[in-house]
């Protein structure tokens, strides 16, 4: 483009501004739509780590990770007792996420497949890191003694929730080859122990510890693929 024909450009942009044709709008309103989709990009980011190390947390305090254990029926198990509208959540979270960072010019210039991975990744780390934090374990426990708004239907449903394939209780006692299991119920069921048993630790637990036994159930006897102690209340 000639130097000329930039000048006419100008001239006209210059001309429609003068006529009213073009209104400028003031630096402010651009810094504070700026900020203004900043923060959501950060409150949507945190909100699908919170979701994502959540359904992290639940996999591991109710047993469903464990479920494999059982086989296709396990998996089967495991595939129809995962929240799917917290996933489904999760996922509209990042799909706004992702229609908001391509409004920057350095995500905008991008494929969109870099930056979609970058979400993913960010996403998956802040999760992951969170799991392993006691955040999740103390938010259940602040819930249950205070029944908090909200969190209720996150912490308590998690809590009374069952599963097929797992129980849960307090370790009531073990003998040979055999430990006892108390559930919430009051009742005593017999957990049969064999070599190919994953046990959380080298040796069985102490009395009254919270533990999940993953095994198929046959009246009050259990045959234990795996047992793990828990931690929610």
């Amino acid at each position: 483009m000639s130097n000329e024909e930039m000048k006419n450009i100008q001239d006209r942009v210059l001309a429609s501004i003068r006529s009213g044709e073009i209104k400028m709008r003031p630096r402010w309103r651009f810094l504070l739509r700026a900020t203004l989709i900043l923060l959501g990009v950060i409150m949507l980011i945190l909100s699908v780590i919170y979701l994502v190390s959540f359904i992290l947390f639940m996999l591991r305090a109710t047993g469903l990770s464990y479920e494999p254990l059982l086989g296709l029926r396990g998996w089967y198990n495991l595939v129809v007792s995962l929240p799917w509208i917290l996933i489904l959540l999760a996922m509209v979270f990042i799909v706004v996420l992702e229609l908001l960072v391509r409004r920057y010019a350095f995500a905008y210039r991008r494929p969109l497949l870099y930056s979609i991975l970058s979400i993913v990744v960010v996403v998956t780390g802040g999760s992951l890191l969170v799991a392993t934090t006691p955040m999740h374990y103390r938010l259940s426990r602040f819930v249950a003694r205070h029944q908090a708004p909200f969190f209720a239907e996150f912490y308590g449903g998690m809590r009374h929730k069952r599963f097929p394939g797992i129980s849960r209780g307090v370790l009531g006692g073990t003998a040979t080859n055999t430990i006892f299991l108390i559930t919430p119920e009051g009742e005593t069921l017999q957990a049969l122990i064999s070599p190919e048993t994953l046990l959380p630790i080298d040796e069985l637990p102490n009395a009254s510890a919270s533990i999940l036994i993953v095994g198929p159930r046959e009246g009050m006897n259990i045959r234990a693929f795996g047992i793990r102690l828990i931690d929610v209340e």
